[in-house]
């Protein structure tokens, strides 16, 4: 008996060998690699589950195919794949003296499954199988990578820093762990030494976009503009769509106008992606104040395209808003949206609507903005303000944090974030930022006032009018003067800002810093004086209410306890699901499941969420949910905090509830009573 096992398991691993030496018609498994390296994920997957169909034994093919099912996201496949190598690994392993030698290492194997296990959140067990794979080859250098990678996640920097140098010890050119310093870096305000790893990551593979981004970021933190411009010049040209980038692009130039105009203005001379270059020189002309010729440019781009377009519409729309023409920037911003509803267009009159004090319909279009272009950090800003207005201070809060997560060099944020918390930490990072005066906006001298550098801040608003004397500046420092009691600065700016052309007497009549100057008559005959010669009227009609305004309804919703929470009835993206409100949460949130099976089949757009959504999720990983709807009621934009708990449901806080409306409780009947227009 003894015998004939012996004999069977001899025939077992003879058919094995066979199986595992069987040529191929083609090589195919050298294609399937082929096209992983070109994440031809799908084609790769197509043809080793053809070859594998005939050569069921290979672990090689089953490797090739884990790789390419865990770059579509099919990680639970990718799992049983490698799986399924490794344990063919192992009975090749037993029978290599009667075949060739294996094409694949152990150490790749268990680093495949490694990443396998990262991707399904299980980052514990990944790292057991990276020191597995250490043991078995402690010179691989993608071992260390991914170590780092995971280490990074955690915040754990020292160790991601000790992790990616090892990789970079035993392969110098690795592109990976030169890209996971590079973040660690800047993450911890290290700019100088983030760049010195991005160039070499360039110099590895200059094709990449991403280290010429995360360049400009450092380069912009460093206030190395003219690299910055150049770094985000060359990420806008590569890509067809360059929309994303534009106002990243205007920002860099506006801020070394001598260095990158005569640069913008030789592409246009050359027709080198003239379309790109008309916008960008039309925003800055905007940004710095020179509103007719960026309209010129609009007006060019609209001959060059043979039609009008939303973003020319908009954009001359924009220079009208800075004009101080509130009526013709808001025809501009609405003809944008009948051509195609766009973010931009909706912000504009947002901002307009914030404007005429009408928070609740500013939040409306500011909610769109959020919606249709969810990693846009000027949008979180406005909408931040909209809800300052409202008195909704921690949707405010929320808003600018998720607007830093995005851009953390954009100064506006931290400023009102510093205004509501009362946080001097705020404050200095808008002084370290505002390095240079603005045309438009700037905040750096009112940062000195709050934290009691009056001298300082007034030295700020004479380098900001020596730069750029224009109307919204000259209005920048009567509002500083007027805030330190200088009455004489105060009413000689705002005279010049009014002659200069400035005409928010919305913002004049609201602004708290102006609180000092209200009960003088010379206060008092100047602005009467520039409101009857300007037409305010005329000039800023106030938009008709809506329908939907004129009257309040109230919308019965069923509940349910469930936890000690309300449990009802919603649509997200048009799908039906169940939610929790949870009165006691100031931020809502989704189960890192739920928000992955929902990017899966299309429910939300890798694109809303603020980081990669197949990478490991940190505290302050957050996803944009386009539109939510509760008994017909519709509110666009909620951010929701993504957790680790998979058994969660999306649950609403009471601030995400209160955008629905107001809100009351009729305990006997179970039902939610919302008071909406």
């Amino acid at each position: 008996m003894k015998t004939l096992q012996k004999f069977t398991y001899s025939a077992l691993l003879f058919a094995f060998a066979s199986t595992i030496n069987a040529k191929p018609k083609t090589d195919d498994l050298a294609t399937a690699a082929a096209e992983i390296s070109k994440s031809n994920y799908t084609a790769a997957i197509n043809l080793m589950t053809s070859y594998i169909s005939n050569h069921e034994m290979e672990p090689q093919a089953y490797y090739y195919r884990s790789v390419a099912e865990l770059g579509i996201g099919e990680n639970d496949l990718a799992l049983k794949d490698i799986d399924l190598a490794i344990q063919l690994d192992k009975k090749f392993q037993i029978v290599k003296k009667l075949s060739k030698s294996s094409k694949i290492k152990q150490a790749d194997l268990l680093l495949q499954r490694a990443k396998c296990y990262r991707a399904l959140g299980h980052t514990e067990t990944a790292m057991e199988e990276l020191n597995k794979a250490a043991l078995a080859d402690n010179t691989l250098a993608d071992i260390y990578v991914e170590m780092g990678e995971i280490y990074a996640s955690r915040n754990d920097f020292k160790g991601s820093d000790t992790t990616f140098a090892k990789a970079l010890r035993y392969d110098s050119k690795n592109y990976n762990a030169l890209m996971g310093l590079a973040k660690n870096y800047i993450n911890n305000e290290r700019e100088r030494d983030a760049i010195s790893k991005l160039d070499q990551a360039i110099a590895v593979d200059g094709e990449k976009i991403e280290p010429y981004m995360l360049r400009y970021k450092a380069n912009l933190g460093l206030q190395n503009y003219e690299r910055a411009f150049d770094d985000i010049s060359y990420v806008a040209s590569s890509n067809e769509d360059y929309n994303p980038y534009l106002a990243d692009l205007s920002n860099a130039a506006s801020k070394c106008v001598t260095y990158s105009m005569p640069k913008i203005d030789q592409k246009i001379k050359a027709d080198e992606n003239t379309v790109l270059w008309l916008q960008c020189r039309a925003a800055v002309d905007n940004k710095i104040g020179k509103f007719e010729a960026a309209i010129e440019d609009y007006n060019k781009l609209e001959n060059i395209l043979g039609e009008k377009y939303a973003i020319t519409s908009s954009g001359k729309g924009d220079c009208y808003f800075q004009k101080g023409d509130y009526n013709t920037a808001l025809a501009m911003y609405k003809e944008a949206n009948e051509l195609e509803e766009t973010a931009a267009a909706n912000a504009g009159i947002a901002r307009i609507l914030l404007l005429q004090n009408e928070s609740t319909e500013a939040l409306v279009y500011a909610n769109k903005a959020v919606s249709l272009d969810p990693m846009n950090y000027e949008y979180y800003y406005l909408r931040g303000r909209v809800q300052e207005m409202r008195k909704m201070t921690g949707d405010a809060i929320s808003d600018y944090e998720v607007g830093m997560q995005i851009n953390s060099n954009y100064a506006p944020l931290y400023y009102r974030r510093g205004i509501i918390k009362k946080s001097k930490k705020d404050f200095e990072r808008v002084i370290k930022l505002e390095t240079a005066p603005s045309a438009t906006e700037n905040h750096k001298p009112f940062a000195y006032l709050y934290i009691g550098k009056q001298n300082d801040g007034k030295r700020s608003i004479k380098e900001i009018l020596k730069a750029y004397p224009n109307a919204d500046n000259y209005y920048t420092a009567a509002s500083f003067y007027a805030a330190i009691n200088d009455t004489a600065n105060a009413l000689t700016s705002l005279e010049k800002s009014f002659e200069l052309g400035y005409r928010n007497f919305s913002q004049v009549d609201s602004d708290s810093n102006l609180d000092s100057l209200r009960t003088k008559a010379s206060y008092i005959a100047l602005v009467e004086k520039w409101k009857k010669a300007s037409g305010v009227s005329a000039n800023f009609t106030k938009a008709e209410k809506s329908d939907a305004q004129k009257a309040m309804v109230t919308t019965e919703v069923k509940f349910r306890r469930e936890q000690q929470k309300f449990a009802l009835g919603c649509k997200l993206n048009n799908l039906d699901i169940s939610c929790l409100l949870d009165t006691a949460a100031t931020i809502g949130s989704i189960s890192f499941a739920d928000a992955l099976f929902l990017t899966k089949y299309g429910y939300i757009q890798t694109q809303e969420w603020s980081q990669d959504p197949y990478k490991d999720l940190t505290e302050s990983t957050v996803v944009t949910i386009r539109e939510l709807e509760i008994e017909g009621i519709k509110v666009k934009g909620l951010i929701m905090k993504v957790t680790n708990d998979k058994n969660a449901k999306l649950q609403l806080s009471k601030n995400d509830i209160a955008k629905f409306g107001n809100i009351s409780v009729n305990n006997q009947r179970n039902i939610l009573l919302i008071e909406h227009y």
